[in-house]
């Protein structure tokens, strides 16, 4: 048995402070697929033999990452035993590694038709099922998997990610406290600890689960990032800026990590270092409103206006709702500007 994780950030609205912002994640989280393919398929007859050492095989490809293949192989094993869960199973983890939610929610599905019992494909489903909007259908498929496995680590994350995204944070602190009872060194469930608790506004709670992720897992880059989010709601910039550039050392194309730390920068008073900042998450996220209202206000501070009013109104293109929030702080910030003159 053999098994390994494939980390998935859940995005959620922009909090907006006065001027300057970060791009705060009230809640995010991080998700956790099992891909744990326990593949004895209790061979008996010829045919189901055939079709466990095209599992096996389909297995080893599952873990090269080559999914394509794995999905033709749990294919064939099901021309040769069309009852064999497990089959139904990893090819389900393959669809859903490559991006094939639906495909994997089907395969899930009938692996549990097939086996009522199983808990991982009830856990794999909720998460597809997550990923596709479905948090209801999804908080459900998680308590079977709780119900019939009351030990399973991924179930309890998961659950307590739907939990906080339908801001039941209560109750997805239950679930994240429960899934560090049962594994202790499990660093993504202080990641999410961490990010309920940063949205119920426990920050030096926050801050501990972090820096204890950071401890079971150095190279965990969105831990860094997160934690930088937490200090700069604290007004530590300096520590903040330290941090986003820790994830960013270990992830350069973290496009959030820039700009926070350029939010950082300007809040520190470094304009010029923040608008730098802001350059590189745009170049890396050309779509995200939140990050070109931020270059614009930073444009302002250095008496940029036609560069700050092209920012703008390419912030209220890509996202018109921001024009209410913002167009008469700009307004506001251009007639001050016009008075020291």
């Amino acid at each position: 048995m053999f098994q390994f994780t494939k980390t998935l950030a859940i995005l959620s609205g922009l909090q907006i402070r006065t001027w300057l912002s970060r791009l705060a994640k009230p809640w995010a989280v991080v998700v956790v697929i099992s891909c744990c393919l326990p593949m004895e398929c209790h061979a008996q007859t010829p045919r189901e033999m055939s079709a466990a050492s095209y599992v096996d095989r389909a297995k080893g490809f599952v873990t090269q990452g080559d999914f394509k293949r794995a999905v033709a192989d749990f294919g064939i094993a099901l021309q040769f035993d069309p009852r064999c869960a497990k089959a139904y199973f990893g090819r389900g983890v393959a669809r859903q590694l490559s991006g094939e939610l639906q495909a994997a929610i089907s395969d899930y599905s009938t692996a549990i038709e097939l086996n009522p019992k199983f808990d991982l494909a009830y856990c794999n489903r909720a998460h597809a099922r997550f990923h596709s909007g479905e948090l209801d259908a999804a908080l459900l498929d998680y308590d079977f998997a709780v119900e019939v496995n009351p030990r399973l680590t991924e179930a309890f994350i998961g659950r307590g990610a739907v939990r906080g995204r339908k801001g039941d944070f209560q109750g997805a602190l239950r679930d994240l406290d429960n899934a560090i009872r049962i594994s202790p060194r499990f660093p993504l469930a202080f990641f999410n600890r961490g990010s309920a608790r940063h949205a119920k506004g426990d920050l030096p709670d926050a801050i501990a689960d972090f820096d204890h992720a950071i401890e079971l897992d150095a190279q965990m880059s969105e831990a860094y990032r997160a934690r930088g989010d937490v200090r700069f709601d604290q007004r530590q910039f300096d520590r903040a800026i330290g941090d986003y550039s820790k994830a960013l050392q270990l992830n350069p194309n973290d496009a959030k990590a820039y700009a926070n730390r350029g939010s950082a920068c300007v809040a520190r008073g470094d304009v010029k270092e923040g608008l730098l900042d802001f350059d590189r998450a745009i170049e890396l996220y050309p779509a995200k409103a939140m990050v070109y209202a931020n270059r614009g206000w930073a444009r302002m501070l250095l008496g940029d206006e036609v560069g700050a009013d092209k920012d703008f109104e390419r912030c209220f293109k890509l996202d018109w709702t921001l024009r209410a929030k913002f167009e008469g702080l700009v307004n506001e910030r251009k007639r001050q500007v016009s008075e020291k003159r």
